[in-house]
């Protein structure tokens, strides 16, 4: 009965999503409300508040402390913006991109010639090794809150290496995190943008990801910096 009790304990500290998302019924073409939320390891609560407080919030976040974890609940409003201006997980992208699809800034979105859907910066393949690392057995939940963006290069086969260069990914990891991943990401891909006459993704979008990032890197004890 007492492995029971200990097995018990342990699947309610680590058997839980990150991050649910739901679309409130109010949305408008100008944007969307979104019922958020985050259920962390209680040491992480100041982690999960600094990835809302680069939200704009619908009210004051709701706190509840459970056994071995905390819930968060939240209220955020989400703009109609472009692709590029949209921050956060690989889970978020795509719930925004099924209510922005039909907006004229979001066209191509999925297509393979332009975006080709959203993008896991870390790539499923690295995530795959990291995880074998740390021992985590199922990736699915850890893939789904992965850092992720929208690119119009991302579907352009001329920058397929850039997007999934596994073993360089891999290897900044070790060096220097998931931060420098992210980090390095946006870095280079600016600078091809800048190249080719495109916009750049600005500083908000960067540290929003980033935000994110940390929350996640921390949520399943991999390495951050």
């Amino acid at each position: 009965m007492r492995i029971i009790a200990i097995l018990c304990l342990f699947l309610s500290v680590n058997a839980y999503s990150q991050n649910i998302y739901q679309i409130a019924k109010s949305t408008s073409r100008r944007g969307l409300r979104v019922n958020r939320t985050i259920t962390v390891s209680p040491v992480h609560v100041r982690a999960a508040e600094r990835v809302l407080a680069k939200r704009t919030l619908i009210g004051r976040p709701k706190i509840s402390m459970e056994v071995g974890k905390a819930v968060i609940s939240a209220k955020m409003k989400q703009p109609l913006v472009h692709p590029m201006r949209l921050s956060g997980g690989y889970n978020y992208l795509r719930t925004v991109n099924k209510k922005f699809k039909l907006s004229p800034q979001w066209k191509g979105v999925t297509e393979s010639g332009l975006y080709n859907g959203v993008h896991h910066i870390v790539t499923q393949t690295v995530i795959d090794a990291i995880a074998k690392e740390v021992d985590i057995a199922d990736t699915k939940e850890m893939k789904a809150n992965a850092p992720a963006v929208y690119s119009p290069l991302h579907g352009n086969i001329r920058y397929t290496d850039f997007f999934h260069d596994h073993t360089t990914l891999l290897n900044t990891y070790h060096a220097r995190g998931i931060r420098g991943i992210i980090t390095d990401f946006y870095k280079n891909l600016n600078k091809v943008h800048q190249e080719l006459g495109l916009p750049i993704y600005e500083k908000d979008v960067i540290d929003c990801t980033l935000t994110e990032a940390e929350l996640w890197a921390k949520r399943w004890e991999i390495r951050w910096e």
